[in-house]
């Protein structure tokens, strides 16, 4: 496959990256760990983190049941998802 047949990677697909490397840093999950957990090679998750590759939607699926948080929250530009755990977590204290 050719460079110029790689699948396009968008803004959702850069912004998902971001929203998986927060959670992993929150909740101390390395890439290697994260990667066998899901079924994906450290490489090709560390491409999908880093926006280099498209994320499938399945693969956000599995993402979202390791770290227990609903799939929709993935699909959100990385400001929401801030906020939305910010007020989840005044509301809580």
């Amino acid at each position: 496959m050719s460079v110029t047949e790689l699948p396009t990677v968008n803004q959702r697909d850069r912004d998902a990256g971001r929203i998986v490397a927060m959670l992993m840093a929150s909740r101390g999950v390395e890439n290697q760990a994260l990667a066998k957990r899901i079924g994906m090679s450290p490489g090709l998750l560390s491409h999908r983190i880093k926006g280099i590759r498209p994320w499938k939607l399945a693969e956000l699926d599995k993402v979202a049941a390791v770290f227990g948080v609903p799939s929709a929250l993935l699909l959100q530009t990385p400001e929401h998802v801030v906020e939305s755990l910010r007020s989840i977590n005044y509301r809580s204290a």
